[in-house]
Parts: C-alpha cells; sequence; structure tokens
C-alpha cells in the first residue's frame, strides 16, 4: 500500500509538470504627449507642488483686475507655466495703454513678470508690431515630468499720464500674454 501510495504521489507530481501552463504576459505601452500650457491666475503654485499636474489645473483663471492710481493691482496677478518637455517652454508679454471711449488722453505703465522687467505698455495701435518680451521660461525634467513656476505680475502706473487724464470710468489696457520664439 505504501508503494502504491508512493508511485502514485511520483506520478501526480510528475504530471503536473506536463500540464502546467507556460507563463503568459501583456506588454503595455503608451504614448505621453507634450504638455505646455500657461494661464493668468490670482495664487501661484504652492512650494511642493511644482510637479504636481492637478495643481496647475486646480489654479482659477483670472481676467480682469482694477488698476489704482499707484499700480496697485485690484487683485494679485500671476503667470503660471507648466510644461513636461525636456525643451523650454517660453512665454513672453507686451501690454497696451490704458484707453476710454471717446477721450484722446492714454494712460502709460509698465510690466514687470519674471525676466520681464519694467516693460512700457504702448499705445494700442501698436500693439500688433510691438514684440513679446521673455517673462518666464519652463523645462520638464526627466526626473520630474512637469515642471511648474509661477511669477507674479505687477504693474506701475505713469503718475504724469494718470493725472494728466481726462475723467473716465472706462480705461481699459491689455497685458497680452503668447508663446515666445525669443
Amino acid at each position: 500500500m505504501k508503494k502504491t501510495i508512493a508511485i502514485l504521489l511520483v506520478l501526480v507530481i510528475g504530471m503536473a509538470g506536463v500540464f502546467a501552463a507556460d507563463d503568459a504576459s501583456l506588454k503595455l505601452t503608451t504614448t505621453v504627449n507634450t504638455l505646455n500650457e500657461f494661464k493668468i491666475t490670482s495664487v501661484g503654485i504652492e512650494t511642493g507642488s511644482e510637479n504636481d499636474y492637478s495643481a496647475f489645473t486646480g489654479l482659477v483663471p483670472l481676467a480682469e483686475t482694477t488698476v489704482a492710481a499707484d499700480g496697485t493691482l485690484g487683485s494679485t496677478a500671476f503667470l503660471a507655466v507648466a510644461n513636461n518637455s525636456t525643451t523650454p517652454f517660453k512665454v513672453g508679454l507686451r501690454a497696451s495703454k490704458l484707453t476710454a471711449s471717446g477721450i484722446n488722453t492714454t494712460i502709460g505703465y509698465t510690466v514687470s513678470c519674471g525676466t520681464a522687467s519694467s516693460v512700457p505698455a504702448v499705445e494700442s495701435a501698436n500693439i500688433e508690431s510691438a514684440n513679446f518680451i521673455a517673462a518666464l521660461e519652463v523645462t520638464g525634467t526627466v526626473e520630474h515630468g512637469v515642471e511648474i513656476a509661477t511669477e507674479q505680475i505687477s504693474v506701475s502706473i505713469d503718475q504724469n499720464d494718470f493725472n494728466s487724464a481726462a475723467a473716465s470710468t472706462d480705461y481699459i489696457g491689455y497685458i497680452h500674454f503668447n508663446i515666445a520664439t525669443i
């Protein structure tokens, strides 16, 4: 009986190898597209979130703010840039003077943001020919992928223009941002 059990065990163990399946695998592939984006926001990226794309998408865009005679913006404004490519992504800026409908006076100012320091606003009629000045360059890394950076936007009003301007409640000027080929 013991020999029969021993023989059966040997046969069972030996046959397990005959009926065992080969290993199987599934190869997964994907493509990560280049992601480079920018937007104007009311807050900057938090320290420690420079590689967290969800932190960038959580930044709420800011489309408009007031500016006081001393250049104080009604809302803090930031340029936020995200890039996951090891090729630099550059954003530049240019600005148009404050103008009002039916008013001939304009209010000049300068803009600073990142590496763009004291960029003068130009007449609205000349904005298309004004060069974009490099403001922020961000490069993704092979270590972290996406890199996110923010720089505060500041304005300095030309006090003489402001004090000399005709009264109006609808002066409007634009700070234009664009992907720069600088």
